[in-house]
């Protein structure tokens, strides 16, 4: 144990006690780090999760977390024209769920219910200043969403309104398109209502702020929550399914655009989550997003805690993250443009414009260089389940990250174990102690993406130059 691990009071601090930072929590305190989470008050209000949501929790053990969620109900689209059932959605309360979650949290490391002031490097550890104190760490994992503060890349800027109402009406989600917004109506079947509003924000604020916060949509006097939602011309279809239902409370409002940040610039520090990659709420995949990632981010605190370098670790998150940033804009393009379509609106047509020409800035930037069309061997950072490593990995142009492994055969020791480019199946399934079948299924798939060498290409195939990146094992 170096000098640094032994004045940390613990392995590593994560700091948000939300999906992300919970998962992450548990993940390595299973690994045998000890954890100390710090998280303020639970969150307000109300979101929607799916049953593959619901499997994540199962798996990654946050039986507290998953047994608070109990309404489920069908899912309505009403989108450009077209209204229809798609599937079923889980109804969740944030406040009850978040409990839940430190109470999973409480199970495996140490939960302190206080505020973090400040976060300092000295040296190799982390210092996080508290209210009551100085906690000394080796490793931080930074999981309180879109409060961080770094620099973001952002999709265009949204503001979300949200109120709650009671009122008669089936358990059940639905999403509506207006002319000037986009609404989410949740109902848990024994009357209470929640409803969000999605627009732009108002032209009277200020456009140049470069870090949007709710507060800033609020300035001006016609900005308020409660006026927005009541001037709101609401969808025919939304007013019918409200009926007399009657407003409670408060109105909410936060920013709700998408954005994405470096997740793991400095040393030892790790942003996880909504922190990394936040996504606007029409996705409706922000509990999966923080759940699916976390396995990442263990990988990544563990490999640095076990006294591997940092470099591979950044390059594998900065890719990653930069991967799903380009599809979720790709895809929140296509849903504004379907809609843009449907109603040509300024609210629809610019926010389709505006994901798209972030979307293509995005794949510009992560297109490999050199021949992309040539497959070829490079050596890239993967996560190799609990530690992220540098393997040889196959990249091409359907692959902009790489394949490392398809099913349990590399496909850098495949392409090495042949000396033609007509393989022997059984002779390679020896070499590679692999059943011919599965080798025969690999070839089979190879082929079918043009991805197998003619014969004599096999040398350029291993000495590949330029850049992409790599799956994590058994993607494809």
């Amino acid at each position: 144990m170096n000098a640094a691990a032994a004045r940390a009071d613990f392995d590593v601090a994560v700091l948000g006690a939300g999906p992300a930072g919970v998962a992450t929590a548990t993940g390595l305190a299973r690994l045998g780090w000890s954890v100390c989470v710090l998280t303020a008050a639970p969150r307000e209000g109300v979101e929607g999760a799916s049953e593959r949501t619901l499997e994540l929790l199962r798996r990654q053990g946050l039986s507290s977390a998953l047994a608070s969620i109990t309404v489920r109900g069908p899912r309505l689209r009403d989108w450009a024209g077209v209204q229809a059932e798609t599937g079923y959605e889980y109804r969740v309360e944030r406040c009850r769920f978040d409990t839940a979650l430190r109470e999973d949290a409480r199970a495996v490391a140490e939960l302190r219910l206080e505020r973090v002031r400040t976060v300092r490097r000295e040296g190799t550890a982390w210092v996080v200043q508290t209210e009551s104190g100085e906690l000394r760490v080796r490793a931080l994992v930074e999981a309180r969403g879109r409060r961080v503060r770094e620099a973001a890349q952002r999709g265009p800027r949204l503001l979300s309104v949200s109120h709650r109402y009671r009122g008669a009406g089936e358990a059940g989600s639905a999403v509506f398109m207006g002319a000037d917004a986009w609404y989410w109506l949740a109902c848990d079947g024994a009357g209470d209502i929640q409803l969000q509003m999605v627009s732009a924000p108002r032209a009277s604020v200020d456009a140049r702020a470069e870090r949007p916060r709710a507060t800033s949509f609020l300035r001006a006097g016609t900005e308020m929550p409660a006026e927005r939602l009541r001037e709101a011309s609401l969808p025919s279809a939304l007013q019918q399914r409200l009926g007399a239902a009657r407003a409670l409370g408060e109105v909410r409002a936060c920013a709700a655009g998408a954005s994405c940040r470096a997740p793991a610039e400095f040393e030892g520090r790790v942003l996880a989550g909504d922190a990394a990659l936040a996504l606007e709420p029409l996705s409706g995949h922000g509990l999966y997003e923080a759940l699916v990632g976390a396995p990442a981010v263990v990988a990544a605190i563990n490999t640095w805690l076990r006294g591997e370098p940092w470099a591979p670790v950044r390059q594998f998150l900065s890719e990653r993250v930069q991967e799903s940033w380009g599809r979720k804009l790709a895809a929140a393009g296509s849903f504004y443009a379907e809609a843009a379509a449907y109603c040509d609106t300024a609210f629809w047509s610019d926010t389709a414009r505006g994901y798209a020409t972030l979307a293509a800035k995005v794949v510009a930037r992560a297109a490999p260089a050199g021949d992309a069309a040539t497959p070829r061997v490079q050596v890239r950072p993967v996560l190799n389940g609990s530690r992220i490593e540098q393997r040889r990995v196959l990249v091409g142009a359907s692959w902009p990250r790489g394949i490392w492994c398809h099913g349990d055969i590399e496909l850098a020791a495949l392409l090495d174990s042949a000396e033609r480019a007509d393989w022997d199946e059984t002779r390679t399934a020896m070499q590679l102690g692999r059943t011919p079948a599965a080798v025969h299924n690999v070839l089979q798939w190879l082929k079918a993406h043009d991805a197998l060498p003619a014969e004599g290409a096999r040398q350029a195939l291993r000495a590949g130059v330029g850049m992409a990146f790599a799956y994590e094992r058994g993607s494809t």
